[in-house]
């Protein structure tokens, strides 16, 4: 099978996005190297994450020349994709280049959420109309449609009208190192000089990550149930924003901000060494930091919200996103009590290693891509 894909977040993105396209393009080939893989991306990348898909012979690289890159990942790269007769192209993130089922190729896209047009506020409005020109037309000509969570994939049904059997869902697989039995070093957390005990939250600073809800809860705990809070992710307008409000002031000093983290072996250590995770989101297409924290053996309470109750499946305490009361509440169930924290962490890992992990996703991966070729 000759396979291609667009490339760009893979190489010049490092969260999000670009996790995706990395960690399935190393399951899939892993399980098939039989495989040949075509990697299209506009431009190539000297990034660290980059160098196991550049430098390695397994993938073939192709960039743009003499275009301008946005014009070739749209309509320069399709006759390239011709030239090194791919049979199969995956549009890694909501989006198809033109033109490419007349020059004979079949296509899987993957759509990873629908926040724009299930919270449009949060979004200009020329956003908004772009992204949902690029997934209209990448829905209307995929031959086969990957939503990363049976959420995404009711969100498609829903506000494009496609048919449900031209969907598969394939869930978000993780970094490998998460899977990984034992634990896992903390070398490199003393620059942090963490607390003995603390909350986690791993997440972009934004609105839509409610990051508020956690610091409402912690001001309802009585003083020797505040655990401190470490908080992983960027965003430091917000984190202003957050930090000048008057009522947020007594949690100043039990906050400890830590800012981006591209290295996942610290962040599993941070996993591993928390009392919880709380990420209590408003909206997610999947929501990787639930399942990494599962596969790392800690508990987690999350929202009920959107994709979030399948990505923690038993392995969680779910919460209303509006209601810091209910966060409050969890935390102390998970403070006191050790039995239903080990309960969760149990459950949660086994349920995450079996609906997360690489043979599973990878499994179902490989389907669509042969119901896409059939042209089922």
């Amino acid at each position: 099978m000759r396979l291609g894909y667009d490339a760009k977040r893979l190489f010049h993105n490092s969260t999000g996005l670009g996790n995706y396209s990395r960690t399935l393009l190393t399951n899939l080939q892993a399980t098939h190297p039989e495989f040949e893989y075509f990697l299209y991306s506009p431009q190539p990348s000297h990034h660290p994450y980059a160098r196991p898909f550049r430098d390695n012979p397994a993938y073939t690289l192709r960039c743009a020349r003499g275009l301008v890159k946005p014009i070739w990942r749209s309509y320069g790269m399709v006759r390239q994709l011709t030239r090194d007769r791919v049979e199969l192209y995956h549009g890694l993130s909501h989006e198809l280049p033109f033109r490419l089922a007349k020059r004979g190729a079949r296509s899987v896209v993957t759509i990873h959420d629908l926040i724009f047009k299930r919270h449009p506020e949060w979004y200009p409005a020329v956003d908004r109309w772009i992204y949902d020109w690029k997934v209209r037309h990448a829905c209307r000509r995929a031959d086969r449609i990957i939503a990363i969570s049976e959420h995404t994939k009711r969100d498609i049904t829903d506000y494009y009208g496609v048919n449900p059997a031209k969907i598969d869902v394939v869930y978000q697989s993780c970094d490998p190192l998460f899977y990984e039995d034992g634990g896992t070093s903390p070398s490199g957390l003393e620059r942090y000089d963490l607390p003995e005990q603390f909350l986690l939250f791993v997440g972009s600073l934004t609105p839509r990550k409610n990051l508020p809800l956690v610091l409402d809860a912690l001001l309802q705990l009585r003083t020797a149930e505040q655990l401190p809070l470490v908080v992983v992710g960027r965003g430091s307008k917000y984190r202003a924003q957050l930090m000048r409000q008057e009522r947020y002031r007594p949690l100043h000093s039990l906050i400890h901000w830590i800012g981006d983290l591209d290295d996942n072996r610290l962040l599993k250590a941070l996993y591993r060494r928390s009392r919880a995770v709380v990420y209590p989101s408003h909206y997610e297409g999947f929501g990787l930091p639930v399942a990494e924290a599962l596969l790392s053996g800690t508990a987690v309470i999350t929202s009920t919200a959107s994709s979030l109750p399948e990505a923690a499946g038993p392995g969680a305490i779910l919460v209303d996103p509006n209601r810091p009361a209910q966060m409050a509440q969890a935390i102390r169930d998970l403070l006191h009590n050790d039995t239903l924290r080990n309960r969760l962490i149990e459950e949660g890992g086994t349920y995450a290693r079996e609906q997360f992990g690489a043979a599973a996703t990878t499994r179902a991966l490989v389907a669509s891509y042969r119901r896409a070729l059939a042209g089922e």
